[in-house]
């Protein structure tokens, strides 16, 4: 499919949003990690492949975060509330009055934040590997009996890293990644188009000011005020934010079911099965069996029956 054009819409306060409309089915809303650029991400790959998939199967609204990308960057750190006014500006310019949720990582949070918000807008919700936020890491610890000690580092590209359930704003596009995506090793490539996504996103000051704006944001107290139809689908080896963390976020949202996939990726979308990943949400969120994007071809075959061919 071909790339999605640029569009843009003014939020309740007034900042422009970048966005994308693409695919056709019942209308989702894809909420992403929280630096993004929309024309970076469309590079041929993995990502890439997860999005036509997707389009398959449902009408996906698409946006980048304000402070990032092609969006207007804000003033002050925005609040979950704020940046969920992205959200409905994007679901009204595209003629969504209710639509499916699909939050990834960070994007989960805000998925919630407007679920708790607007909860007559929100149809299904799926979170998929979600951020629940650094305050939550003694409650989502004792539900992992695996996870790892809060004060132990790991040492990255000759770098050490407090394995906090944050961002890890210090790790640069290299052996750090792969730390959190093993299945990169497979995937060559993507080393340097990450490279070439960081320079797209903006400068690293811009980077640093978006992340540090939500180290401190989380949804322990909004999650258990989602009505909405919910599935949690999370890496159990997910280093970023390990499994304790959706199992306690599906503790909380009374409404939730909780899927744990094998793997290692914080991005799922860079594992093998990361069809499974996507056809589980775009299910649960169509209500169907997702059937596997078909592409059609005619040929046309010739027969020729050769004199004494048989005997030959």
């Amino acid at each position: 499919m071909d790339v999605p054009g640029i569009q843009y819409v003014i939020t309740d306060d007034g900042l422009r949003i970048a966005y994308q409309e693409y695919g056709n089915g019942p209308p989702a809303v894809m909420l992403l990690y929280p630096l993004t650029h929309l024309e970076g991400v469309w590079e041929p790959g993995p990502l890439r492949d997860l999005f036509e998939r997707t389009a398959a199967n449902l009408r996906v609204a698409m946006f980048d975060n304000r402070g990032t990308g092609l969006s207007d960057g804000f003033q002050e750190p925005p609040t979950l509330g704020e940046r969920a006014l992205d959200v409905k500006a994007v679901m009204d310019a595209t003629g969504m009055e209710q639509a499916g949720l699909i939050g990834v990582d960070f994007g989960a949070q805000v998925a919630v934040a407007f679920a708790a918000e607007h909860p007559d807008r929100v149809h299904r919700l799926v979170l998929t590997n979600g951020r629940v936020g650094r305050a939550a890491r003694p409650m989502a610890d004792q539900l992992n009996p695996g996870a790892p000690d809060p004060n132990r580092t790991e040492t990255i590209s000759g770098q050490k890293y407090n394995l906090e359930p944050l961002e890890q704003v210090g790790i640069e596009v290299d052996e750090g990644l792969l730390f959190f995506n093993p299945s990169l090793e497979k995937h060559s490539d993507m080393v340097s188009r990450f490279v070439k996504f960081s320079r797209m996103v903006g400068s690293r000051s811009a980077q640093m000011r978006q992340v540090e704006s939500i180290i401190d944001t989380h949804i322990l107290d909004v999650a258990p005020l989602v009505d909405a139809p919910t599935l949690i689908i999370h890496t159990i080896g997910n280093r970023l934010h390990h499994v304790g963390y959706a199992r306690l976020l599906a503790q909380l949202m009374p409404n939730s079911t909780l899927l744990e996939m094998p793997g290692d990726d914080a991005m799922y979308w860079l594992s093998d099965n990361w069809k499974e990943y996507a056809d589980a949400g775009i299910g649960f969120i169509t209500e169907t069996i997702v059937a596997a994007p078909t592409e059609r071809r005619f040929a046309v075959v010739l027969f020729t029956d050769i004199v004494e061919s048989t005997r030959t």
